[in-house]
Parts: structure tokens; sequence; C-alpha cells
């Protein structure tokens, strides 16, 4: 079985499903906490302090891992619907992809050298009542460097924002909201 570092950062129409598909894999790895602990503390307790043996991020605490999963599969969702031309502005062949918390890409999304678009992307899972603050966070990081044919993309889940939000975008910026549902449910089919 591929491990996460098996998987491609550069996704493009002919291995994003694959690789999808093997991310979650990797997902379905990760046993169940949820029915072996007595009380809710407990549960807590164990999330946050036992390190998970399986799954794309093993050796860290099943808290830590669910993080860079989400977030991971915004990035993945996100970038599919990039390819399949939901977005035909930020239509590309390739996109290079950062998972969870590496540091090879000065960010989780981006495309540079002789492609038709030069973007940079953040991409981030959250709650509703969090959004604010990480897209202030992803915006302004973002902004910090961006040149002026450069575009800017957030991603992040389709339920951390109201249907009718409409988000105040500066030129060249952009939002891209992705669901997951389909994602997670395809685990067990795998």
């Amino acid at each position: 079985m591929k491990q996460l570092q098996d998987l491609p950062t550069r996704l493009t129409n002919i291995n994003i499903d694959q690789t999808i598909d093997d991310y979650l894999k990797l997902v379905k790895q990760i046993p169940s906490f949820i029915d072996k602990k007595e009380s809710s503390i407990e549960f807590l307790l164990s999330i946050k302090r036992d390190i998970i043996k399986k799954g794309p991020y093993p050796g860290v605490t099943l808290f830590e891992a669910a993080n860079r999963i989400m977030t991971d599969l915004v990035i993945l969702k996100g970038v599919q619907q990039l390819l399949n031309g939901e977005y035909p502005e930020l239509k590309n062949d390739h996109y290079l992809v950062e998972y969870g918390h590496s540091d090879q890409y000065d960010h989780d999304l981006t495309v540079e050298g002789n492609s038709q678009v030069k973007l940079k992307g953040e991409a981030f899972n959250v709650a509703e009542s969090f959004f604010p603050i990480k897209k202030a966070s992803a915006l302004k990081k973002l902004r910090k460097e961006t040149s002026a044919n450069e575009k800017i993309i957030l991603i992040y889940n389709k339920e951390a924002v109201q249907e009718n939000y409409k988000p105040k975008s500066r030129q060249n910026e952009y939002h891209v909201r992705v669901d997951i549902k389909q994602m997670i449910n395809r685990i067990e089919e795998l």
C-alpha cells in the first residue's frame, strides 16, 4: 500500500482520481476510537494524547491527524474541481500541492513556470465560527507576496460559510468551496 510520501504533489487530470483513491485508502486504515472509551473525557484524552500508528499521518495523535487529513481532502477535492474546469479562469494542466504540514512549497497550492495561469493558494477545513479568522490569516499570507499577474485562491469546505455567502474579494482573488462528503462516503467502497 502507498504511503503519503508516495502520492504525487504535481496533480493532473491523469493522476487526480487515483491520488484521491490512494489517499482515502490511507485514511481508511485509521481505527475507530469512539466506542473504545468509557467516558467522554477518556475519549477526549485519547484523541489528544494517543499516537495513531496507521493512516496518512502515523506517529501523531488522532486530533493532529484529523486536522491534516481534513485539509488534505479539501486540497484534493479543490484541485479535482479546478482540473475539471469548474473555475475556467483558474484552469491549468497541473497544480502543485502540499499535504499536511510539509514545507516543500510556500503555499498549499501553486502553479508556476510556463503555465497558462500563475496562482498560489491556501486550503483549510474549518467550522463556520472559525472561518473569518482562518480566511483573514490565509489572505494576509497570500497577499503579502503576490505579483500583479498572480491569482490568489482560497479553497475551503462548503460548510464553513452560509450558502448565500458572497466573499469580498480583490481582483485576482478566488474562493473555491468544496464538498468532501462524497469523498468520505467513498472510503467504504475502497
